[in-house]
């Protein structure tokens, strides 16, 4: 279950810990389960270990009376990997889209769908799916977990194992959706109880007033409830982005320095405030703090990736063209590849950029055409631009296949 793409792909070999849990009739998460990026759902079918996939999504697409082919365009633009052929063979009945993807047998429904599995399943979790849900309820993060377990708790299942994963761009003040969810897994009357422990309140009333940009409330709430809860990152990671907003970045970046070496999961915390920052105007701060967690944690390749970012914005193309260079083939994404070719074009590389601008559109088209954001649009733009003053008809045919919205 997630917000995005719920059926990627991962290297069989990470298989193993499934399989074992399948056959003892155990869950895991966690540090010690399987948190990872993807979903390991075609690799478990690959290995004889499903036989069907069961994909529940947080959009309220399959509330109206379109929703084949919402769900259809959904899966066409955000999801990856997918044929065209195979998204056009899906339909609906009751509540359910359903069709076969890659060959596997796939059902799309929402959580409010009664579910009845009478073989054992393998349950995962995808955190990133609360964020998307709550918001789309209108309700708070941990209204939206109740309301979701709430419904869970109708399904009927025969025998589960559960995995918690967590998405690559979930914050990291965000972390503790994964923690909650995995204590209600083991226990569903914590939300039942109407009591859930205390500092799931904290972390939800700190978490609501950041988001909703209430950034000094934030900071004024925080600070008694960090001395009363010492041990919790979540409450320090809200608490030290907010104070790096308002004045004190130099003791922020100190205190999340300090998570980052206690845990390097929460490295991730440096790079978030340091976006924060780079959103608010502050270029120069970002660069700091994207600089500090690689100093950290050099294989971070999300600061480094970020860091590239903030040098294109402030038109230091050669500088991002040096940070993009030093990252390993295997993270470059798609909107990387469109980066390098921006830096490329602007420094008048045109042969370069072009080289690069192809890779990304070769890269796009194979993860199956999710929706291209506003810059990836502009550089296929800039493509097109040389492929006409180029006189090249074969490329300017090969982006007219490109599904650009």
């Amino acid at each position: 279950m997630g917000s995005k793409d719920g059926l990627a792909f991962i290297p069989s070999d990470r298989m193993k810990a499934i399989r074992r849990s399948l056959n003892n009739g155990t869950g895991a998460a966690g540090d010690n389960g399987m948190v990872t990026a993807d979903n390991f759902l075609f690799a478990a079918h690959d290995l004889g270990l499903i036989s069907r996939v069961v994909w529940v999504i947080p959009f309220d697409y399959l509330d109206y009376i379109d929703a084949e082919a919402r769900i259809r365009n959904f899966l066409k633009n955000e999801a990856s990997y997918f044929s065209p052929k195979d998204i056009d063979y899906m339909s609906y009945n009751r509540g359910i889209v359903s069709g076969r993807l890659f060959g596997i047998e796939t059902y799309i429904c929402s959580p409010s769908r009664m579910l009845f599995i009478r073989k054992p399943a393998l349950m995962t979790l995808d955190t990133s799916f609360f964020p998307v849900y709550s918001a789309r309820k209108g309700i708070n993060k941990l209204g939206g977990m109740r309301d979701f377990f709430d419904l869970v708790s109708a399904w009927r299942v025969a025998a589960a194992s559960v995995f918690i994963v967590s998405s690559p761009d979930l914050k990291a003040m965000h972390g503790y959706l994964a923690e909650q969810a995995l204590a209600i897994v083991k226990n569903p009357l914590i939300v039942r109880s109407g009591a859930p422990p205390a500092i799931w309140l904290v972390r939800d009333q700190a978490e609501n007033m950041f988001s909703g940009g209430g950034i000094k409330e934030a900071v004024s709430y925080l600070i008694p409830m960090v001395k009363k809860y010492p041990d919790d990152p979540y409450l320090t990671l809200i608490l030290e982005t907010g104070r790096s907003l308002l004045s004190d970045k130099v003791s922020s970046l100190k205190v999340l320095e300090h998570l980052c070496r206690d845990k390097p999961v929460f490295c991730r915390g440096i790079v978030d405030a340091g976006i924060a920052l780079r959103d608010k105007g502050d270029m120069s701060g970002a660069l700091e703090f994207f600089s500090r967690a690689l100093v950290l944690k050099p294989d971070l390749n999300a600061a480094r990736v970020e860091k590239a970012v903030t040098f294109y914005g402030m038109g230091r193309y050669e500088d991002a063209e040096a940070e993009l260079s030093a990252v390993p083939d295997a993270s470059l994404s798609v909107s990387t590849h469109f980066l390098m070719g921006d830096c490329e074009y602007a420094l008048k590389k045109e042969a370069q950029a072009r080289g690069y601008y192809e890779e990304a559109v070769a890269a796009y088209k194979e993860a199956g055409g999710y929706r291209l954001g506003a810059h990836e649009r502009e550089s296929v733009d800039r493509l097109r631009s040389i492929y006409e003053r180029q006189g090249n008809k074969e490329g300017l045919k090969r982006l007219a296949d490109l599904t650009v919205h």
